[in-house]
């Protein structure tokens, strides 16, 4: 049930795998010595798929130190890649990366196969999703000085920022301490779901958005025990909520507003 094997160096590594509905398997993380995206695909034996990329592999520099940590197919069954992009000054941007079925670049995408995204001096990103109109998701975290926000961003089929998306294509989310969105998914009535993890806190959360980025409604609701208006040390989050703006003053929650649930564990 082990499989083991260095493709670019001892030291590659793999950070997520997508097992295709033909059995095979990519795989995909940090090739030739932590430098470079890393993309294999695998047959259900553990064996490469030679056919793909260069024997079974393919690698692609982007800018300097360079790790694949997401990955995820269109409609068209191309190969979506996420990752992070870093300079040797410690600049880091979302990267995205996509091929073609057999692991070559495809050009058609910003260019040259690839694009990178940057929002902050230091933004990663952790995972990729594909709308049903086929505009590209894109989770991960950036670093706003002091700590680190939830960011998505939203990418047209040619690999450029969808400006219907919070004017610029990309959404950052204030949020209390240190939290990473680890996993993307677009629902079916369009709107966003991000997962992650207070990374620091112990504590798991869920953001949902509006698919088309209307005023957002951000925040945690929690017990005030000590009634100060600020949220203390062990003054626990309370799930189950949804908040949202009651912009027809009705009491109840309709589907045209603005609302975030929010689910404290």
């Amino acid at each position: 049930g082990q499989h083991s094997l260095s493709l670019t160096s001892v030291t590659d590594t793999i950070r997520s795998s997508l097992q295709l509905d033909d059995g095979t398997i990519l795989a995909v993380g940090r090739g030739n010595g932590g430098q470079d995206f890393l993309i294999a695909k695998f047959n259900a034996d553990g064996t490469l798929v030679t056919e793909f990329g260069t024997d079974g592999f393919t690698t692609i520099d982007i800018n300097g130190q360079d790790w694949a940590q997401g990955v995820a197919l269109d409609d068209d069954g191309k190969i979506l890649v996420v990752g992070t992009a870093n300079d040797s000054g410690h600049n880091a941007d979302f990267a995205v990366v996509r091929l073609h079925p057999d692991g070559s670049l495809d050009n058609s995408f910003s260019d040259d196969g690839f694009t990178t995204i940057n929002i902050n001096s230091r933004d990663y990103a952790e995972d990729v999703d594909v709308m049903a109109d086929g505009k590209i998701l894109v989770a991960g975290l950036a670093h706003n000085g002091d700590n680190w926000d939830p960011a998505v961003a939203r990418i047209n089929d040619d690999g450029s920022l969808d400006t219907s998306f919070d004017n610029d294509g990309v959404l950052g989310t204030p949020a209390e301490g240190h939290q990473q969105p680890n996993s993307i998914q677009s629902l079916q009535d369009g709107r966003i779901l991000t997962l992650g993890d207070g990374a620091l806190s112990e504590e798991i959360y869920f953001f949902r958005y509006l698919g088309d980025s209307s005023p957002a409604v951000e925040g945690t609701k929690y017990h005030d025990l000590n009634g100060n208006g600020a949220r203390d040390a062990g003054e626990p989050g309370l799930g189950g909520w949804t908040i949202y703006l009651d912009t027809n003053e009705n009491g109840s929650l309709d589907a045209d507003e603005p609302n975030l649930s929010l689910i404290h564990i």
